[in-house]
């Protein structure tokens, strides 16, 4: 699932509600867990998430792309939130 969200949500708009979330004060230290976990799971190309992503989606795209793509994505999304990080909303 987060494969697609990553693929369907445009990655400023994803970052934007990151960031928001890293500033709560109910939320902001389980969203960082949840930033390391992402990071985690689909920072490489080797990683557990994109290796199940791969096998759970082969059928409908090639595990290569897929396992690219996430990580491309992955990778964007984080350095996207590092960027900006404490810009608001200015996106």
């Amino acid at each position: 699932d987060i494969f697609r969200v990553l693929r369907a949500v445009p990655t400023n708009d994803l970052s934007r509600r990151l960031r928001r979330l890293l500033m709560s004060e109910s939320a902001g230290s389980v969203t960082i867990d949840g930033i390391g976990l992402l990071r985690r799971l689909f920072g490489s190309i080797n990683a557990d998430g994109v290796r199940l992503a791969q096998r759970a989606s082969q059928l409908l795209i090639d595990p290569d792309e897929l396992g690219n793509s996430a990580v491309a994505l992955t990778e964007d999304l984080l350095r996207n939130c590092a960027d900006n990080r404490g810009d608001g909303d200015s996106n």
